[in-house]
């Protein structure tokens, strides 16, 4: 039986072995037996470069575990032409194609280590099943290849880093009222549809060619702001000041400062000691937007001229603003909804029969992973052996780094290569009991 098999070996399980290796946890697993399966042919490949939009957290964060001399050796990564890109584009966004070329690489030099060293922890091609639990609480874990055959893998713990499916919300408002959205399907495109590589603007049925297009978005999020941002890309002087964009929301945009006295001296004060980061002085390092999405709140607070009145921020608070709110969906050509993501689903059996119920399937969205990111039961109890990271786990940051003030979950590379992945590692190791006390986070890097 081996001891672990991570479930995916898209940007989160590769994230994982990055974190294994930086806390020289990697080789122990692999001694007590460690296998990745991935149903592509490449590691690290993901759906990244499906997007043709830059990164919300500078290169830094997706090759900093990288550089780190460890085993296996990735320095012949930064030799080559996408290595180069990443390590020039330091301190600044990066495109999405770029950051997923990269991940792929260092999936590919993860291959090649493996091949060299006869570990045979890879398994690509194959998609998983099932997962069984087995009378000793060990998992059975069914796997088909491409070729169709198949093949039983047991283990005593399970790491799920299947990634995560845009959520389609049913309606969208304040806790006390919502819009139902079903009456609006047929004009309404998903965010990642929208900001997809492949994605077109010519053809959509309700926006006709040279005609002023109106446009409400729903969400809050860095995705919702890349949203306003090709939207403005695509229809340039078509959006007005008479016609602009409307996203709605329902907490406060808020951006990320170096510094109190970097706030203040850009005319920021919307903050308290509750809202800075003790260990770094940042305001609002996890519920600030970074990059290119930080810009444009700034230029929208700052009635920039190049953005001129044509895009609205507005806050789903108050009856009046539901109000209008059913009046912009009434109205709008197209409406992008950018409301998050659920995990992927991966069916967990108790036995051959009966399916686990897990908190994450529930219809109102909750944590997929209790603070050790171990998977959680409905009844709020973890899975004893399994874990999960990646984007929409629900991992809550609260009270643990970052500002005090924030309220729910953070996604990023660099929380996964680093504390997250060591934490789970550790768990492992220490046959699934967990610390009571939060690991010391290492800061998100900008």
């Amino acid at each position: 039986m081996l001891n672990t098999i991570i479930i995916g070996g898209g940007p989160a399980g590769l994230s994982l072995l990055l974190a294994l290796r930086q806390s020289d946890l990697l080789g122990s697993l692999i001694s007590d037996g460690l296998k990745v399966i991935e149903r592509g042919d490449r590691i690290g490949v993901g759906s990244l470069g499906n997007y043709a939009i830059r990164s919300d957290s500078h290169a830094d964060s997706f090759f900093k575990s990288a550089l780190i001399n460890k085993q296996p050796d990735l320095s012949s990564v930064f030799s080559g032409e996408v290595g180069k890109k990443m390590i020039s584009s330091r301190g600044i966004p990066i495109p999405l194609k770029l950051a997923s070329e990269f991940t792929s690489a260092i999936g590919d030099e993860f291959l090649r280590w493996d091949r060299r060293q006869n570990n045979r922890i890879f398994e690509t091609n194959a998609t998983v099943d099932s997962i069984v639990r087995l009378p000793d609480g060990g998992w059975q874990v069914l796997c088909t290849y491409k070729d169709r055959k198949q093949k039983i893998f047991n283990a005593k713990n399970i790491i799920l880093a299947t990634g995560a499916i845009e959520h389609k919300p049913l309606s969208f408002g304040t806790r006390e009222r919502q819009v139902d959205l079903a009456q609006y399907q047929q004009k309404t495109l998903l965010s990642s549809e929208f900001l997809g590589a492949k994605f077109s603007a010519r053809g959509l049925p309700n926006i006709r060619e040279g005609s002023k297009p109106k446009i409400a978005i729903l969400g809050g999020s860095h995705s919702a702001l890349s949203c306003v941002l090709k939207t403005l890309e695509y229809y340039g002087s078509r959006i007005a000041v008479d016609n602009p964009i409307n996203m709605f929301h329902r907490n406060k945009l808020r951006i990320t400062y170096q510094s109190k006295v970097a706030a203040w001296a850009d005319g920021f004060f919307d903050f308290d000691s509750n809202d800075i980061c003790e260990r770094t002085g940042r305001v609002f390092p996890l519920a600030g937007f970074r990059c290119d999405s930080r810009d444009l709140v700034k230029s929208v607070w700052n009635n920039d001229p190049a953005i001129d009145g044509r895009v609205q921020f507005k806050r789903i608070e108050a009856e009046n603003s539901i109000c209008e709110l059913q009046e912009k969906l009434r109205s709008a050509d197209l409406i992008i909804t950018a409301t998050g993501y659920r995990p992927r689903a991966v069916k967990i059996y108790n036995n051959q029969e009966n399916e686990l119920s897990l908190n994450c399937n529930q219809v109102l969205k909750r944590p997929m992973v209790n603070l050790d990111s171990q998977v959680l039961g409905t009844d709020g109890c973890p899975v004893p052996g399994v874990f999960a990271i990646g984007l929409s786990t629900g991992l809550s940051l609260s009270g643990r780094y970052g500002e005090p003030s924030f309220i729910g979950e953070a996604n990023g590379l660099a929380l996964w290569q680093s504390d997250v992945g060591k934490s789970i590692g550790l768990s492992i190791l220490r046959g699934n009991s967990p610390s009571n006390q939060a690991c010391p986070l290492e800061e998100l890097p900008l």
